[in-house]
């Protein structure tokens, strides 16, 4: 093991990164071979990123020899890795310009589906929660989905109806109005004709003096009468001093 480790391993890293692209296509190949004589640790840190890496090779012969590898090794990968890692890459793979790679990476998608079928198989049908209990699927009653359409169908209708009773209300109520206002304004047009035909017979004309006891020069008498005492007072003070 730590032969492998130290010695091979490091050497077919070194070679996968070669110029040469039939090189790495030999190395991918005989990584694919020795997989079995692999720990288990040894596999899962080493066989994904290297093949992974050579689904990426510009020289197809490169990608084809990673995903016959990827293939036969499936049955190292864990569940997890094969759908989180797998799947996505060999998936690019299936739309390759080159025909034998897609062939390749449709057998490879379907050996990882069968993985991931019996994984799927293996899991019990309820998960288990970390505080305890199962996870259950909701469930709706036919009457609960029934009831809920009938309610949204009942205020929808609603909605119509009362909208356009509220429409007509207030159009009704803007012709009242506008009906009540003109009437206003036509009295007041009358009263205030009626009104002003009297205030000017009776006022008096500009430069004529106003009449004794019409009123509109109580107002300059009374001012007179206020100021009279005033001037009263100031003329005592005078006669005192």
């Amino acid at each position: 093991e730590r032969v492998i480790n130290s010695q091979v391993l490091r050497a077919l890293a070194q070679l996968q990164q070669d110029p040469e692209g039939s090189i790495r296509c030999n190395t991918t190949i005989c990584l694919g071979k020795i997989s079995a004589s692999l720990p288990q640790a040894t596999r899962d840190k080493v066989l994904l990123p290297a093949f992974t890496r050579s689904l990426l090779d510009p020289f197809p012969p490169g990608r084809i020899a990673a995903l016959m590898s990827l293939t036969v090794t499936m049955q190292y990968y864990s569940g997890t890795d094969v759908a989180r890692k797998v799947l996505p890459s060999v998936g690019m793979c299936a739309l390759d310009a080159e025909r034998e790679v897609r062939l390749k990476a449709v057998e490879c998608l379907k050996s990882a589906l069968a993985r991931l079928e019996s994984e799927s198989a293996k899991m019990s049908d309820d998960l288990p929660l970390s505080g305890g209990g199962v996870v259950q699927a909701p469930t709706i009653s036919e009457s609960g989905v029934m009831g809920w359409a009938a309610t949204a169908a009942t205020a929808s209708l609603s909605k119509k109806l009362w909208g356009v009773a509220e429409g007509d209300s207030m159009g009704k109520g803007d012709a009242g109005l506008a009906k009540t206002k003109a009437a206003s304004e036509a009295g007041a047009v009358g009263s205030s004709s009626a009104g002003g035909g009297g205030d000017s017979s009776s006022r008096p004309k500009l430069g004529e003096a106003a009449a004794p006891g019409d009123g509109w020069g109580d107002e300059t008498d009374m001012l007179a009468e206020w100021a009279a005492p005033a001037k009263s007072g100031k003329k005592n003070e005078k006669d005192d001093f």
